[in-house]
Protein backbone atom coordinates (compact mmCIF):
# COMPACT_ATOMS: atom_id res chain seq x y z
CA UNK A 1 0.00 0.00 0.00
CA UNK A 2 1.03 3.59 -0.66
CA UNK A 3 1.19 5.77 2.44
CA UNK A 4 -2.22 7.54 1.80
CA UNK A 5 -3.55 4.18 1.19
CA UNK A 6 -2.26 2.84 4.42
CA UNK A 7 -3.40 5.75 6.89
CA UNK A 8 -7.00 5.47 5.15
CA UNK A 9 -6.97 1.70 5.84
CA UNK A 10 -5.54 2.14 9.60
CA UNK A 11 -8.40 4.99 10.14
CA UNK A 12 -10.96 2.43 9.37
CA UNK A 13 -9.30 -0.15 11.54
CA UNK A 14 -9.27 1.97 14.66
CA UNK A 15 -12.87 3.13 13.97
CA UNK A 16 -14.12 -0.23 13.62
CA UNK A 17 -11.88 -1.10 17.27
CA UNK A 18 -13.28 1.68 18.75
CA UNK A 19 -16.60 1.32 18.03
CA UNK A 20 -19.43 4.06 19.02
CA UNK A 21 -17.71 5.00 21.74
CA UNK A 22 -14.60 7.30 20.64
CA UNK A 23 -14.96 9.75 16.96
CA UNK A 24 -11.67 8.75 14.93
CA UNK A 25 -10.84 11.01 12.04
CA UNK A 26 -7.83 11.51 9.44
CA UNK A 27 -6.46 14.70 9.63
CA UNK A 28 -3.31 16.33 8.18
CA UNK A 29 -1.73 19.07 10.56
CA UNK A 30 0.95 21.87 9.58
CA UNK A 31 4.13 21.49 12.16
CA UNK A 32 7.06 23.28 13.07
CA UNK A 33 9.43 23.87 10.37
CA UNK A 34 6.02 23.69 7.75
CA UNK A 35 6.41 20.09 7.66
CA UNK A 36 2.94 18.31 7.09
CA UNK A 37 1.91 15.55 8.95
CA UNK A 38 -0.81 12.85 8.73
CA UNK A 39 -2.34 11.67 11.93
CA UNK A 40 -5.63 10.42 13.65
CA UNK A 41 -7.36 13.07 15.88
CA UNK A 42 -9.27 10.80 18.40
CA UNK A 43 -12.20 11.74 21.37
CA UNK A 44 -14.66 11.03 23.22
CA UNK A 45 -18.00 13.11 23.47
CA UNK A 46 -17.39 14.25 27.19
CA UNK A 47 -14.12 15.77 26.40
CA UNK A 48 -13.53 18.62 23.91
CA UNK A 49 -9.83 18.05 23.80
CA UNK A 50 -8.33 15.33 21.49
CA UNK A 51 -4.81 14.51 21.35
CA UNK A 52 -3.46 13.83 17.26
CA UNK A 53 -1.38 10.42 16.86
CA UNK A 54 0.63 11.01 13.91
CA UNK A 55 1.20 7.98 11.54
CA UNK A 56 4.81 8.36 9.90
CA UNK A 57 6.24 6.02 12.38
CA UNK A 58 3.15 3.07 11.97
CA UNK A 59 3.93 3.18 7.72
CA UNK A 60 7.47 2.53 8.84
CA UNK A 61 6.43 -0.72 10.81
CA UNK A 62 3.57 -1.63 8.02
CA UNK A 63 7.23 -1.54 5.70
CA UNK A 64 8.58 -3.82 8.17
CA UNK A 65 6.14 -6.39 8.28
CA UNK A 66 3.42 -5.42 10.79
CA UNK A 67 -0.33 -5.33 9.72
CA UNK A 68 -2.50 -2.96 10.25
CA UNK A 69 -5.13 -4.15 12.77
CA UNK A 70 -2.07 -5.10 14.96
CA UNK A 71 -0.60 -1.16 14.89
CA UNK A 72 -4.77 0.12 15.26
CA UNK A 73 -4.11 -1.71 18.32
CA UNK A 74 -1.10 0.01 19.34
CA UNK A 75 -2.73 3.67 18.51
CA UNK A 76 -5.63 2.43 20.92
CA UNK A 77 -3.27 1.93 23.32
CA UNK A 78 -1.33 4.89 22.51
CA UNK A 79 -4.34 7.21 23.01
CA UNK A 80 -5.47 5.56 26.55
CA UNK A 81 -2.12 6.49 27.55
CA UNK A 82 -2.44 10.49 26.06
CA UNK A 83 -6.22 11.00 26.25
CA UNK A 84 -7.79 13.59 28.40
CA UNK A 85 -9.85 13.29 31.33
CA UNK A 86 -11.96 16.09 31.40
CA UNK A 87 -12.85 18.88 28.56
CA UNK A 88 -11.14 22.37 29.12
CA UNK A 89 -13.94 25.04 29.58
CA UNK A 90 -13.34 28.07 26.36
CA UNK A 91 -14.42 30.96 29.49
CA UNK A 92 -11.43 29.19 31.34
CA UNK A 93 -8.60 29.11 28.82
CA UNK A 94 -9.47 33.08 27.76
CA UNK A 95 -9.97 33.98 31.03
CA UNK A 96 -5.99 35.54 31.41
CA UNK A 97 -5.88 35.60 35.31
CA UNK A 98 -6.96 31.59 35.43
CA UNK A 99 -4.90 30.39 32.42
CA UNK A 100 -1.18 32.73 33.05
CA UNK A 101 -0.20 29.97 35.14
CA UNK A 102 -0.10 27.82 32.42
CA UNK A 103 1.81 29.84 29.59
CA UNK A 104 4.92 28.20 28.52
CA UNK A 105 7.26 29.08 25.45
CA UNK A 106 9.11 27.03 23.05
CA UNK A 107 12.02 28.16 20.38
CA UNK A 108 12.00 27.64 16.97
CA UNK A 109 13.90 28.51 13.78
CA UNK A 110 12.37 31.98 12.03
CA UNK A 111 13.23 31.65 7.97
CA UNK A 112 11.28 28.10 8.09
CA UNK A 113 8.24 29.80 9.79
CA UNK A 114 7.67 32.91 8.75
CA UNK A 115 4.11 32.02 7.14
CA UNK A 116 2.98 30.73 10.74
CA UNK A 117 5.19 33.92 12.95
CA UNK A 118 2.13 35.81 11.22
CA UNK A 119 -0.65 34.38 13.10
CA UNK A 120 1.12 33.89 16.73
CA UNK A 121 2.91 36.12 19.35
CA UNK A 122 6.23 35.70 19.13
CA UNK A 123 9.76 37.33 20.18
CA UNK A 124 12.96 37.57 18.37
CA UNK A 125 15.93 35.83 19.51
CA UNK A 126 19.38 35.61 17.44
CA UNK A 127 18.03 33.77 14.29
CA UNK A 128 15.29 32.10 16.78
CA UNK A 129 11.94 32.98 17.84
CA UNK A 130 10.05 32.43 21.27
CA UNK A 131 6.76 30.97 20.31
CA UNK A 132 3.96 30.66 23.03
CA UNK A 133 1.70 27.94 24.13
CA UNK A 134 -0.79 27.02 26.99
CA UNK A 135 0.62 23.97 28.67
CA UNK A 136 -2.31 22.25 29.61
CA UNK A 137 -1.13 19.13 31.58
CA UNK A 138 1.63 17.07 32.04
CA UNK A 139 1.78 13.46 32.40
CA UNK A 140 4.42 10.38 32.78
CA UNK A 141 3.58 9.99 29.13
CA UNK A 142 4.71 13.55 28.00
CA UNK A 143 2.64 17.20 27.25
CA UNK A 144 -0.21 18.43 26.13
CA UNK A 145 -0.65 21.96 24.78
CA UNK A 146 -2.14 24.83 23.11
CA UNK A 147 -1.17 27.12 20.75
CA UNK A 148 -1.31 30.83 21.24
CA UNK A 149 -2.66 33.00 18.67
CA UNK A 150 -2.57 36.48 17.93
CA UNK A 151 -6.67 36.56 18.72
CA UNK A 152 -5.86 34.68 21.89
CA UNK A 153 -3.36 37.06 22.90
CA UNK A 154 -5.70 40.30 22.10
CA UNK A 155 -8.48 38.60 24.02
CA UNK A 156 -6.34 38.92 26.86
CA UNK A 157 -5.58 42.10 26.41
CA UNK A 158 -1.32 41.62 26.77
CA UNK A 159 1.46 42.04 24.29
CA UNK A 160 4.10 39.59 23.80
CA UNK A 161 6.79 41.40 26.21
CA UNK A 162 4.30 40.46 29.39
CA UNK A 163 3.34 36.68 27.92
CA UNK A 164 7.66 36.30 27.83
CA UNK A 165 7.75 37.48 31.40
CA UNK A 166 5.21 35.08 32.50
CA UNK A 167 6.54 32.52 30.38
CA UNK A 168 9.75 32.50 31.70
CA UNK A 169 8.38 32.31 35.52
CA UNK A 170 6.56 29.40 34.53
CA UNK A 171 9.07 27.42 32.39
CA UNK A 172 11.14 27.04 35.27
CA UNK A 173 8.47 25.67 37.73
CA UNK A 174 6.88 23.56 35.13
CA UNK A 175 9.69 22.45 32.81
CA UNK A 176 13.21 22.70 35.18
CA UNK A 177 16.35 22.85 33.43
CA UNK A 178 18.58 19.27 33.60
CA UNK A 179 22.28 19.24 32.61
CA UNK A 180 23.80 16.34 32.37
CA UNK A 181 27.35 14.95 30.59
CA UNK A 182 26.61 13.24 27.60
CA UNK A 183 27.98 9.61 29.11
CA UNK A 184 25.22 9.93 31.76
CA UNK A 185 22.77 10.46 28.93
CA UNK A 186 23.97 7.98 26.52
CA UNK A 187 24.64 5.53 29.51
CA UNK A 188 20.47 5.57 30.32
CA UNK A 189 20.15 4.38 26.89
CA UNK A 190 22.46 1.33 26.81
CA UNK A 191 25.21 3.60 24.53
CA UNK A 192 28.94 3.25 25.16
CA UNK A 193 30.76 7.01 24.80
CA UNK A 194 34.33 7.61 25.22
CA UNK A 195 34.60 8.79 29.00
CA UNK A 196 36.95 11.48 27.63
CA UNK A 197 34.69 13.64 25.87
CA UNK A 198 33.82 16.83 27.73
CA UNK A 199 30.24 17.18 26.48
CA UNK A 200 26.84 17.99 28.03
CA UNK A 201 23.34 17.87 27.25
CA UNK A 202 20.30 20.84 28.43
CA UNK A 203 17.37 19.87 28.01
CA UNK A 204 14.06 19.97 30.48
CA UNK A 205 12.88 17.25 33.10
CA UNK A 206 10.35 16.18 29.85
CA UNK A 207 12.93 16.07 27.09
CA UNK A 208 10.46 17.88 25.37
CA UNK A 209 11.34 21.05 23.25
CA UNK A 210 14.08 21.61 25.60
CA UNK A 211 15.91 23.28 23.57
CA UNK A 212 14.50 26.37 24.99
CA UNK A 213 16.41 26.01 28.20
CA UNK A 214 18.84 27.49 26.51
CA UNK A 215 17.64 31.02 27.30
CA UNK A 216 15.81 30.35 30.76
CA UNK A 217 17.76 33.10 32.90
CA UNK A 218 21.05 32.98 34.71
CA UNK A 219 20.82 29.17 33.10
CA UNK A 220 23.94 29.80 30.66
CA UNK A 221 25.88 31.73 33.19
CA UNK A 222 25.24 28.49 35.79
CA UNK A 223 26.82 25.82 33.66
CA UNK A 224 29.36 28.70 32.22
CA UNK A 225 30.52 29.31 35.98
CA UNK A 226 30.57 25.39 36.31
CA UNK A 227 32.46 24.64 33.48
CA UNK A 228 34.89 27.96 34.27
CA UNK A 229 34.97 28.62 30.28
CA UNK A 230 33.24 29.99 27.86
CA UNK A 231 31.69 27.21 25.38
CA UNK A 232 29.45 26.31 22.06
CA UNK A 233 25.86 25.48 22.22
CA UNK A 234 24.38 23.19 19.30
CA UNK A 235 20.54 22.76 18.72
CA UNK A 236 20.78 19.42 18.31
CA UNK A 237 17.23 19.24 17.66
CA UNK A 238 13.86 21.55 19.44
CA UNK A 239 13.96 19.13 22.47
CA UNK A 240 17.80 19.65 23.25
CA UNK A 241 20.97 20.92 22.88
CA UNK A 242 24.59 20.35 22.96
CA UNK A 243 27.36 21.98 25.30
CA UNK A 244 30.57 22.09 24.04
CA UNK A 245 33.25 23.15 26.11
CA UNK A 246 35.49 25.66 24.16
CA UNK A 247 38.65 24.09 25.33
CA UNK A 248 37.15 21.35 23.59
CA UNK A 249 37.52 22.53 20.27
CA UNK A 250 38.37 25.93 18.41
CA UNK A 251 37.24 25.42 14.91
CA UNK A 252 33.74 26.51 14.87
CA UNK A 253 33.23 26.29 11.45
CA UNK A 254 33.65 22.27 11.76
CA UNK A 255 30.97 22.89 14.34
CA UNK A 256 28.31 24.21 12.38
CA UNK A 257 29.14 21.33 9.75
CA UNK A 258 28.39 18.69 12.09
CA UNK A 259 25.37 19.78 13.16
CA UNK A 260 23.85 20.39 9.79
CA UNK A 261 25.00 16.92 9.12
CA UNK A 262 23.39 15.24 11.97
CA UNK A 263 20.36 17.20 11.21
CA UNK A 264 20.36 16.08 7.47
CA UNK A 265 21.07 12.13 8.88
CA UNK A 266 19.16 11.90 12.45
CA UNK A 267 16.52 14.54 13.01
CA UNK A 268 13.08 14.88 11.99
CA UNK A 269 12.60 17.51 9.58
CA UNK A 270 10.00 19.62 12.30
CA UNK A 271 12.63 19.16 14.96
CA UNK A 272 15.34 20.47 13.63
CA UNK A 273 16.23 24.11 14.94
CA UNK A 274 19.21 25.39 13.57
CA UNK A 275 22.10 24.04 10.93
CA UNK A 276 24.74 25.91 13.46
CA UNK A 277 26.85 26.34 16.27
CA UNK A 278 25.89 29.41 18.82
CA UNK A 279 28.60 30.60 21.26
CA UNK A 280 28.80 31.41 25.04
CA UNK A 281 30.72 34.17 26.12
CA UNK A 282 30.54 33.94 29.75
CA UNK A 283 32.42 37.13 30.92
CA UNK A 284 29.78 39.05 28.82
CA UNK A 285 26.96 36.90 29.62
CA UNK A 286 26.55 36.71 25.63
CA UNK A 287 24.89 34.26 23.59
CA UNK A 288 25.76 34.66 19.41
CA UNK A 289 24.99 32.87 16.39
CA UNK A 290 29.05 30.99 15.67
Amino acid sequence: MTYHQFTEALEKSVKEMAGCLLSVELCNNKKNNGIIRSGLVISEQRVNVSPTIYLEGYYEQYRSGSQVDELAKEVLNVYEKVKFDQSWEEPEIFNYEKIKNKIVFRLVQRSRNEEFLKEIPHVPILDLEIIFYILLEITKDGMASMQISNETMEKWNVDEKELLAIAMMNMKKHLPARFHSIQNVLSEEGIAVDKAARMYVLTNEKKSFGAATMIYPGCLNQIGTYLKENFYVLPSSVHEVIIVPEKETDDCMNLNEMVASINAACVLPEEILENHAYYYDRIEDRLAIC
